[in-house]
């Protein structure tokens, strides 16, 4: 079987390949008091794909911290089921 690269088919609307990830992080919210465990499944250069402990209480807007201790601006984008659809929006582009 041969792999198709989705972008050329003109249905991958993605800026930027994602890679499938397995690793741990931890949701912030802005009020730095709240704190939530959550599993990264997929990585971009301009988002990400999560998996919260609690995504119904997941804010629209939170710093991500990564196993390798980096902070990310995230923005959720989209939702299903449990999981969650960011993007690492810059300062000046937040929409609250």
């Amino acid at each position: 079987m041969a792999l198709r690269d989705t972008n050329q088919a003109g249905r991958e609307r993605r800026q930027y390949p994602r890679f499938d990830v397995a690793n741990s992080a931890e949701i912030i919210v802005a009020d730095g008091e709240q704190r939530m465990n959550c599993l990264v499944t997929d990585w971009a250069v301009g988002g990400a794909r999560l998996c919260p402990h609690d995504p119904d209480s997941c804010p629209n807007l939170f710093t991500l911290i990564t196993r390798d201790g980096r902070e990310h601006t995230c923005q959720v984008v989209w939702r299903r089921g449990g999981e969650v659809g960011v993007k690492f929006p810059r300062p000046d582009r937040i929409m609250k």
